[in-house]
Protein backbone atom coordinates (compact mmCIF):
# COMPACT_ATOMS: atom_id res chain seq x y z
CA UNK A 1 0.00 0.00 0.00
CA UNK A 2 1.70 3.10 -1.15
CA UNK A 3 1.11 6.74 0.27
CA UNK A 4 -0.91 7.69 -2.76
CA UNK A 5 -3.14 5.02 -2.36
CA UNK A 6 -3.69 5.89 1.57
CA UNK A 7 -4.28 9.52 0.82
CA UNK A 8 -6.66 8.38 -2.27
CA UNK A 9 -9.16 6.19 0.28
CA UNK A 10 -11.83 7.10 2.06
CA UNK A 11 -10.91 7.31 6.14
CA UNK A 12 -12.73 4.99 8.16
CA UNK A 13 -14.17 5.99 11.41
CA UNK A 14 -10.78 5.73 13.66
CA UNK A 15 -9.10 5.70 10.54
CA UNK A 16 -8.32 9.65 10.48
CA UNK A 17 -4.81 11.20 10.86
CA UNK A 18 -6.27 12.88 14.50
CA UNK A 19 -7.30 9.66 15.25
CA UNK A 20 -4.03 7.53 14.91
CA UNK A 21 -1.96 10.20 16.32
CA UNK A 22 -4.43 10.16 19.66
CA UNK A 23 -3.75 5.78 19.43
CA UNK A 24 0.17 5.94 17.46
CA UNK A 25 1.93 7.44 20.55
CA UNK A 26 0.91 4.12 22.76
CA UNK A 27 0.60 1.39 19.97
CA UNK A 28 4.09 2.34 18.96
CA UNK A 29 5.62 2.09 22.10
CA UNK A 30 4.20 -1.47 22.64
CA UNK A 31 5.54 -2.56 18.91
CA UNK A 32 8.81 -0.72 19.55
CA UNK A 33 9.40 -2.46 23.39
CA UNK A 34 8.30 -6.05 21.93
CA UNK A 35 10.55 -5.60 19.24
CA UNK A 36 13.47 -4.75 21.29
CA UNK A 37 13.11 -7.40 23.39
CA UNK A 38 12.91 -9.76 20.64
CA UNK A 39 15.81 -8.15 18.55
CA UNK A 40 17.94 -9.27 21.98
CA UNK A 41 16.92 -12.45 21.97
CA UNK A 42 17.57 -13.23 18.10
CA UNK A 43 20.72 -11.94 18.91
CA UNK A 44 21.36 -13.97 21.91
CA UNK A 45 20.56 -16.86 19.08
CA UNK A 46 22.85 -15.86 16.31
CA UNK A 47 25.22 -17.10 19.08
CA UNK A 48 23.62 -19.74 20.79
CA UNK A 49 22.72 -22.01 17.84
CA UNK A 50 26.15 -22.30 16.78
CA UNK A 51 26.80 -23.47 20.02
CA UNK A 52 24.38 -25.45 20.36
CA UNK A 53 25.60 -27.10 16.64
CA UNK A 54 29.02 -27.79 18.67
CA UNK A 55 27.69 -29.59 22.03
CA UNK A 56 26.22 -31.86 18.89
CA UNK A 57 29.26 -32.52 16.84
CA UNK A 58 29.13 -30.40 14.01
CA UNK A 59 31.56 -30.24 11.77
CA UNK A 60 32.74 -27.40 9.73
CA UNK A 61 30.71 -27.76 6.94
CA UNK A 62 27.32 -28.13 9.09
CA UNK A 63 28.72 -25.05 11.06
CA UNK A 64 28.64 -23.57 7.53
CA UNK A 65 25.09 -25.02 6.20
CA UNK A 66 24.02 -23.83 10.00
CA UNK A 67 24.55 -20.34 9.04
CA UNK A 68 23.22 -20.70 5.24
CA UNK A 69 19.81 -21.91 6.68
CA UNK A 70 19.40 -19.16 8.70
CA UNK A 71 20.02 -16.64 5.49
CA UNK A 72 18.91 -18.92 2.32
CA UNK A 73 14.89 -17.88 3.15
CA UNK A 74 15.90 -14.56 2.67
CA UNK A 75 15.92 -15.08 -1.05
CA UNK A 76 12.50 -14.78 -1.11
CA UNK A 77 12.41 -11.81 -0.06
CA UNK A 78 10.63 -10.61 -3.03
CA UNK A 79 7.94 -12.89 -2.45
CA UNK A 80 7.35 -11.74 0.79
CA UNK A 81 6.99 -8.65 -0.25
CA UNK A 82 3.92 -9.13 -2.01
CA UNK A 83 2.69 -10.89 0.68
CA UNK A 84 2.65 -8.34 2.71
CA UNK A 85 1.03 -5.45 0.34
CA UNK A 86 -2.04 -8.01 0.02
CA UNK A 87 -2.50 -8.86 3.58
CA UNK A 88 -2.41 -7.02 6.71
CA UNK A 89 1.07 -6.50 7.94
CA UNK A 90 0.30 -7.49 11.84
CA UNK A 91 -1.94 -10.71 11.74
CA UNK A 92 1.34 -11.87 9.28
CA UNK A 93 3.95 -10.41 12.35
CA UNK A 94 1.53 -12.45 14.38
CA UNK A 95 1.96 -15.64 12.45
CA UNK A 96 6.11 -15.36 11.91
CA UNK A 97 6.47 -14.90 15.79
CA UNK A 98 4.39 -17.75 16.88
CA UNK A 99 6.14 -20.62 14.59
CA UNK A 100 9.70 -18.95 15.46
CA UNK A 101 8.34 -19.41 19.24
CA UNK A 102 7.47 -22.76 18.59
CA UNK A 103 10.34 -23.57 16.80
CA UNK A 104 13.02 -22.03 18.94
CA UNK A 105 11.25 -23.47 22.44
CA UNK A 106 11.18 -26.71 21.59
CA UNK A 107 14.94 -27.41 20.90
CA UNK A 108 15.33 -26.51 24.68
CA UNK A 109 12.48 -29.77 25.76
CA UNK A 110 14.09 -31.91 22.64
CA UNK A 111 17.55 -31.20 24.73
CA UNK A 112 16.13 -32.40 28.04
CA UNK A 113 14.99 -35.14 26.87
CA UNK A 114 18.08 -36.60 24.63
CA UNK A 115 16.06 -36.51 21.26
CA UNK A 116 18.52 -33.23 19.87
CA UNK A 117 19.96 -33.77 16.64
CA UNK A 118 21.92 -32.09 13.98
CA UNK A 119 19.68 -33.41 11.81
CA UNK A 120 16.26 -31.85 13.33
CA UNK A 121 18.48 -28.35 13.58
CA UNK A 122 19.15 -27.51 10.00
CA UNK A 123 15.54 -28.00 9.22
CA UNK A 124 14.50 -25.43 12.18
CA UNK A 125 16.65 -22.95 10.98
CA UNK A 126 15.23 -23.11 7.92
CA UNK A 127 11.83 -22.79 9.14
CA UNK A 128 12.91 -19.98 11.73
CA UNK A 129 14.56 -17.92 8.63
CA UNK A 130 11.43 -17.83 6.44
CA UNK A 131 9.63 -16.69 9.44
CA UNK A 132 11.87 -14.29 10.03
CA UNK A 133 11.34 -13.22 6.42
CA UNK A 134 8.19 -12.50 6.64
CA UNK A 135 8.45 -10.81 9.88
CA UNK A 136 11.23 -8.35 8.54
CA UNK A 137 9.18 -7.25 5.61
CA UNK A 138 6.31 -6.82 7.57
CA UNK A 139 7.49 -4.40 10.18
CA UNK A 140 8.74 -2.35 7.48
CA UNK A 141 5.05 -1.87 6.07
CA UNK A 142 3.66 -1.56 9.72
CA UNK A 143 5.58 1.00 11.60
CA UNK A 144 3.66 3.84 9.03
CA UNK A 145 0.10 2.32 10.12
CA UNK A 146 1.25 3.51 13.88
CA UNK A 147 2.94 6.46 13.22
CA UNK A 148 2.10 9.37 11.32
CA UNK A 149 4.82 10.46 8.28
CA UNK A 150 6.07 13.36 10.47
CA UNK A 151 7.15 10.75 13.36
CA UNK A 152 8.27 8.37 10.72
CA UNK A 153 12.43 9.70 11.49
CA UNK A 154 11.97 9.40 14.97
CA UNK A 155 10.65 5.96 15.06
CA UNK A 156 12.83 4.26 12.98
CA UNK A 157 15.73 6.04 14.86
CA UNK A 158 14.51 4.27 17.95
CA UNK A 159 14.02 0.89 16.09
CA UNK A 160 17.78 1.30 14.70
CA UNK A 161 19.02 2.44 18.58
CA UNK A 162 17.42 -1.02 19.66
CA UNK A 163 18.69 -3.24 16.67
CA UNK A 164 22.53 -1.71 17.40
CA UNK A 165 21.96 -2.55 20.78
CA UNK A 166 20.71 -5.54 20.52
CA UNK A 167 23.55 -6.25 18.18
CA UNK A 168 26.51 -5.05 20.62
CA UNK A 169 24.97 -6.78 23.42
CA UNK A 170 23.43 -10.17 22.06
CA UNK A 171 26.75 -12.26 21.15
CA UNK A 172 27.81 -11.28 25.33
CA UNK A 173 24.61 -12.43 26.32
CA UNK A 174 24.82 -15.52 24.32
CA UNK A 175 27.98 -16.31 25.66
CA UNK A 176 26.95 -15.77 29.21
CA UNK A 177 23.61 -17.78 29.06
CA UNK A 178 25.98 -20.73 26.60
CA UNK A 179 28.70 -20.71 30.24
CA UNK A 180 25.73 -20.77 32.98
CA UNK A 181 23.09 -23.18 31.48
CA UNK A 182 24.59 -24.60 28.82
CA UNK A 183 23.66 -23.70 25.02
CA UNK A 184 20.74 -25.40 23.91
CA UNK A 185 18.76 -24.29 27.37
CA UNK A 186 20.13 -20.77 26.45
CA UNK A 187 17.71 -20.55 23.58
CA UNK A 188 14.95 -20.58 25.63
CA UNK A 189 15.88 -16.66 26.14
CA UNK A 190 14.74 -16.53 22.74
CA UNK A 191 11.96 -18.28 22.87
CA UNK A 192 10.54 -16.45 25.92
CA UNK A 193 11.97 -12.71 23.69
CA UNK A 194 9.40 -13.92 20.80
CA UNK A 195 6.44 -14.77 23.60
CA UNK A 196 6.65 -11.13 25.18
CA UNK A 197 6.74 -9.66 21.65
CA UNK A 198 3.10 -11.37 20.52
CA UNK A 199 1.45 -10.26 23.41
CA UNK A 200 2.34 -6.81 22.82
CA UNK A 201 1.41 -6.99 18.96
CA UNK A 202 -2.14 -8.52 20.48
CA UNK A 203 -2.35 -5.65 22.35
CA UNK A 204 -2.13 -2.86 19.71
CA UNK A 205 -5.60 -1.56 18.79
CA UNK A 206 -4.35 0.31 15.37
CA UNK A 207 -6.79 -0.79 12.56
CA UNK A 208 -5.17 -1.04 8.88
CA UNK A 209 -5.70 1.48 6.88
CA UNK A 210 -8.49 1.46 4.06
CA UNK A 211 -6.99 0.13 0.68
CA UNK A 212 -8.01 2.19 -2.20
CA UNK A 213 -11.63 2.00 -2.99
CA UNK A 214 -12.01 -0.43 -5.97
CA UNK A 215 -8.61 -1.37 -6.03
CA UNK A 216 -8.28 -5.04 -7.88
CA UNK A 217 -5.92 -7.54 -6.59
CA UNK A 218 -2.65 -8.02 -8.57
CA UNK A 219 -3.01 -10.49 -10.92
CA UNK A 220 0.41 -12.93 -11.06
CA UNK A 221 1.19 -11.61 -14.70
CA UNK A 222 1.82 -8.38 -12.52
CA UNK A 223 3.47 -9.26 -9.40
CA UNK A 224 5.83 -10.91 -11.71
CA UNK A 225 6.64 -8.07 -13.86
CA UNK A 226 6.94 -5.70 -11.13
CA UNK A 227 9.97 -8.26 -9.34
CA UNK A 228 11.31 -7.85 -12.91
CA UNK A 229 11.21 -4.35 -13.08
CA UNK A 230 12.72 -4.09 -9.48
CA UNK A 231 15.70 -6.33 -10.41
CA UNK A 232 15.92 -4.58 -13.45
CA UNK A 233 16.88 -0.87 -12.41
CA UNK A 234 19.02 -2.86 -9.77
CA UNK A 235 21.13 -4.30 -13.23
CA UNK A 236 20.91 -1.51 -15.20
CA UNK A 237 21.83 1.53 -13.23
CA UNK A 238 25.20 1.72 -12.92
CA UNK A 239 26.22 2.51 -9.15
CA UNK A 240 23.41 0.21 -7.99
CA UNK A 241 24.83 -2.20 -9.92
CA UNK A 242 28.31 -1.95 -8.18
CA UNK A 243 26.84 -1.66 -5.05
CA UNK A 244 25.12 -4.95 -5.32
CA UNK A 245 28.09 -6.62 -6.77
CA UNK A 246 30.13 -5.22 -4.18
CA UNK A 247 27.44 -5.98 -1.33
CA UNK A 248 27.43 -9.77 -2.28
CA UNK A 249 31.16 -10.35 -2.01
CA UNK A 250 31.41 -8.75 1.04
CA UNK A 251 28.35 -10.73 2.79
CA UNK A 252 30.03 -13.74 1.56
CA UNK A 253 32.93 -13.00 2.92
CA UNK A 254 31.46 -11.38 6.37
CA UNK A 255 29.52 -14.73 6.39
CA UNK A 256 31.72 -17.22 5.99
CA UNK A 257 34.67 -16.14 8.39
CA UNK A 258 31.65 -15.84 10.84
CA UNK A 259 30.25 -18.58 10.91
CA UNK A 260 33.71 -20.11 11.51
CA UNK A 261 34.74 -18.47 14.36
CA UNK A 262 33.04 -20.08 17.17
CA UNK A 263 34.32 -23.38 15.76
CA UNK A 264 37.86 -21.85 15.51
CA UNK A 265 38.13 -20.55 17.93
CA UNK A 266 37.13 -23.36 21.02
CA UNK A 267 39.47 -25.61 18.68
CA UNK A 268 42.01 -22.87 19.64
CA UNK A 269 40.89 -23.36 23.83
CA UNK A 270 39.14 -20.25 23.51
CA UNK A 271 36.08 -20.38 25.53
CA UNK A 272 32.69 -19.62 24.01
CA UNK A 273 31.77 -17.00 26.33
CA UNK A 274 35.04 -15.01 25.65
CA UNK A 275 34.35 -15.21 21.97
CA UNK A 276 30.57 -13.59 22.55
CA UNK A 277 32.72 -10.46 24.58
CA UNK A 278 34.77 -10.24 21.40
CA UNK A 279 32.13 -9.93 19.09
CA UNK A 280 29.96 -7.76 21.36
CA UNK A 281 32.94 -5.06 21.93
CA UNK A 282 33.28 -5.10 18.33
CA UNK A 283 29.74 -4.36 17.63
CA UNK A 284 29.98 -1.64 19.32
CA UNK A 285 32.73 -0.26 16.82
CA UNK A 286 30.07 -0.22 14.68
CA UNK A 287 27.52 1.76 16.33
CA UNK A 288 30.17 4.09 16.85
CA UNK A 289 30.75 3.95 12.91
CA UNK A 290 27.16 4.74 12.24
CA UNK A 291 27.00 7.66 14.88
CA UNK A 292 30.15 9.44 12.99
CA UNK A 293 29.09 8.79 9.49
CA UNK A 294 27.11 11.47 8.67
CA UNK A 295 30.03 14.18 9.86
CA UNK A 296 32.48 11.88 8.18
CA UNK A 297 30.87 12.23 5.04
CA UNK A 298 30.45 15.82 4.84
CA UNK A 299 34.01 16.35 5.98
CA UNK A 300 35.77 13.53 3.19
CA UNK A 301 32.78 13.08 0.52
CA UNK A 302 30.98 9.56 0.25
CA UNK A 303 33.06 8.07 -2.82
CA UNK A 304 36.06 8.09 -0.58
CA UNK A 305 34.17 7.43 2.84
CA UNK A 306 33.06 4.29 0.90
CA UNK A 307 36.24 3.03 -0.83
CA UNK A 308 38.31 2.80 2.21
CA UNK A 309 35.81 1.51 4.41
CA UNK A 310 34.76 -1.54 1.90
CA UNK A 311 38.41 -2.12 1.10
CA UNK A 312 38.61 -2.39 4.90
CA UNK A 313 36.28 -4.59 5.81
CA UNK A 314 37.82 -6.83 2.46
CA UNK A 315 41.42 -6.98 4.26
CA UNK A 316 40.41 -7.24 7.46
CA UNK A 317 39.95 -11.23 7.29
CA UNK A 318 43.42 -11.88 6.20
CA UNK A 319 44.23 -11.22 10.18
CA UNK A 320 41.94 -14.13 10.98
CA UNK A 321 43.59 -17.37 10.14
CA UNK A 322 47.25 -15.94 11.48
CA UNK A 323 45.89 -15.85 15.08
CA UNK A 324 47.50 -18.30 17.12
CA UNK A 325 49.17 -18.47 20.84
CA UNK A 326 47.36 -18.60 23.72
CA UNK A 327 43.49 -17.60 24.32
CA UNK A 328 43.93 -14.08 25.40
CA UNK A 329 46.38 -13.57 22.50
CA UNK A 330 44.42 -15.54 19.81
CA UNK A 331 41.37 -13.81 21.01
CA UNK A 332 43.22 -9.68 20.68
CA UNK A 333 44.16 -11.12 16.92
CA UNK A 334 40.66 -12.04 16.05
CA UNK A 335 39.44 -8.40 17.53
CA UNK A 336 42.00 -6.77 15.75
CA UNK A 337 40.03 -8.63 12.54
CA UNK A 338 36.87 -7.60 13.91
CA UNK A 339 36.89 -4.52 15.46
CA UNK A 340 37.94 -2.26 12.81
CA UNK A 341 35.39 -4.14 10.23
CA UNK A 342 32.82 -3.21 12.39
CA UNK A 343 33.51 0.49 12.35
CA UNK A 344 33.88 0.34 8.28
CA UNK A 345 30.55 -1.64 7.87
CA UNK A 346 28.80 0.76 10.66
CA UNK A 347 30.32 3.81 8.60
CA UNK A 348 29.79 1.90 5.10
CA UNK A 349 26.28 0.50 5.64
CA UNK A 350 24.72 4.33 6.14
CA UNK A 351 26.62 5.62 2.80
CA UNK A 352 24.97 2.67 0.92
CA UNK A 353 21.48 2.71 2.32
CA UNK A 354 21.65 6.85 1.76
CA UNK A 355 23.32 6.05 -1.79
CA UNK A 356 20.57 3.79 -2.78
CA UNK A 357 17.49 6.23 -1.38
CA UNK A 358 18.97 9.02 -3.52
CA UNK A 359 19.35 7.19 -6.56
CA UNK A 360 16.22 5.30 -7.43
CA UNK A 361 13.11 7.51 -7.70
CA UNK A 362 10.12 7.00 -5.24
CA UNK A 363 8.25 4.32 -7.27
CA UNK A 364 11.20 1.79 -7.61
CA UNK A 365 12.11 2.20 -3.73
CA UNK A 366 10.32 -0.52 -2.20
CA UNK A 367 11.71 -3.18 -5.38
CA UNK A 368 15.21 -2.08 -5.35
CA UNK A 369 15.54 -2.63 -1.34
CA UNK A 370 13.72 -6.15 -1.50
CA UNK A 371 16.12 -7.00 -5.12
CA UNK A 372 19.23 -5.72 -2.61
CA UNK A 373 17.95 -7.94 0.14
CA UNK A 374 17.08 -10.64 -1.87
CA UNK A 375 20.81 -10.48 -3.50
CA UNK A 376 22.83 -9.60 0.11
CA UNK A 377 21.28 -12.35 1.95
CA UNK A 378 22.02 -14.51 -1.31
CA UNK A 379 25.41 -13.48 -0.81
CA UNK A 380 25.79 -14.47 2.82
CA UNK A 381 23.97 -18.10 2.04
CA UNK A 382 26.47 -19.04 0.47
CA UNK A 383 29.52 -17.72 2.06
CA UNK A 384 28.32 -19.79 4.92
CA UNK A 385 28.27 -22.87 2.85
CA UNK A 386 30.81 -22.44 0.79
CA UNK A 387 33.03 -21.59 3.42
CA UNK A 388 32.24 -24.74 5.58
CA UNK A 389 32.56 -26.86 2.77
CA UNK A 390 36.22 -25.45 2.11
CA UNK A 391 37.25 -26.10 5.84
CA UNK A 392 36.08 -29.88 5.93
CA UNK A 393 37.99 -30.38 2.77
CA UNK A 394 41.35 -28.36 3.33
CA UNK A 395 41.30 -27.94 6.83
CA UNK A 396 39.58 -25.03 9.03
CA UNK A 397 43.13 -22.74 9.08
CA UNK A 398 43.58 -23.09 5.59
CA UNK A 399 40.07 -22.39 4.13
CA UNK A 400 40.01 -19.09 6.37
CA UNK A 401 42.98 -18.57 4.43
CA UNK A 402 41.72 -19.07 0.67
CA UNK A 403 38.67 -16.80 1.96
CA UNK A 404 40.85 -13.82 3.38
CA UNK A 405 42.84 -14.15 -0.06
CA UNK A 406 39.54 -14.45 -2.70
CA UNK A 407 38.17 -11.49 0.01
CA UNK A 408 41.56 -8.99 -0.83
CA UNK A 409 41.18 -10.05 -4.36
CA UNK A 410 37.94 -8.42 -4.32
CA UNK A 411 39.01 -5.06 -2.81
CA UNK A 412 40.39 -3.62 -6.79
CA UNK A 413 36.69 -3.76 -7.78
CA UNK A 414 35.96 -1.19 -5.09
CA UNK A 415 38.78 1.12 -5.56
CA UNK A 416 37.28 0.84 -9.67
CA UNK A 417 33.67 1.22 -8.68
CA UNK A 418 31.55 4.32 -10.05
CA UNK A 419 30.72 4.69 -6.21
CA UNK A 420 33.64 5.52 -5.13
CA UNK A 421 34.63 8.38 -7.84
CA UNK A 422 31.77 10.62 -6.22
CA UNK A 423 32.54 13.44 -4.56
CA UNK A 424 29.28 14.14 -3.42
CA UNK A 425 26.00 12.82 -3.10
CA UNK A 426 23.85 12.61 -6.14
CA UNK A 427 20.75 14.70 -7.01
CA UNK A 428 17.70 12.92 -5.23
CA UNK A 429 15.81 10.77 -7.88
CA UNK A 430 12.72 11.02 -6.01
CA UNK A 431 12.59 15.05 -6.64
CA UNK A 432 11.78 13.91 -10.51
CA UNK A 433 8.65 11.50 -11.07
CA UNK A 434 9.86 8.66 -12.53
CA UNK A 435 7.90 8.61 -16.30
CA UNK A 436 4.61 6.41 -16.25
CA UNK A 437 4.58 4.77 -19.96
CA UNK A 438 5.55 1.68 -20.09
CA UNK A 439 8.79 2.14 -22.39
CA UNK A 440 10.07 3.60 -19.59
CA UNK A 441 9.68 1.35 -17.26
CA UNK A 442 11.33 -0.81 -19.09
CA UNK A 443 14.68 1.14 -19.76
CA UNK A 444 15.43 2.48 -15.52
CA UNK A 445 19.01 3.80 -17.07
CA UNK A 446 16.05 6.50 -18.39
CA UNK A 447 14.82 7.38 -15.24
CA UNK A 448 18.55 7.96 -14.03
CA UNK A 449 19.32 10.20 -16.78
CA UNK A 450 16.69 12.51 -15.70
CA UNK A 451 17.17 12.45 -11.98
CA UNK A 452 20.51 13.75 -11.92
CA UNK A 453 23.98 13.93 -13.70
CA UNK A 454 25.88 10.40 -13.84
CA UNK A 455 29.23 9.55 -11.97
Amino acid sequence: MTSGETAAARPRPGDRPEDRAARGGRDFRLFWYGETVSLYGTQVTFFVLPATALTLGATAGQMGLLRSAELAPYVFALLAGVAVDRLSARPLMIVANLLRLLLIGMLPVLAWRGDLRMSLLLPVAVAVGTASVVYDVAWMSFVPELVGPDQLVEANSRLGVSASSAQAAGPGLGGLLVAVVRAPYALAVDAASYLFSLVTLALIRTAPRSRPDGAPPSSAGAVLRQLVEGIGYVACEPRLRALAVIGFATNLVITGHSSMVLLYATQNGVPASWVGLMLSVSAIAGALGAVLSRRLVERFGPGRLYRWAFALVLCAPVLIPLAGGPGPVFLVVLGLAYGPSFLAMGIGNVVVMSLRQRITPQPLLGRMNAAMRTLLFGGGALGGAATGALADAVGLRPGLAVLAAASVLAVPAVLLSPVSRLRGMPEPAWLTPAPDAPAAENRPGEARRTSGPGH
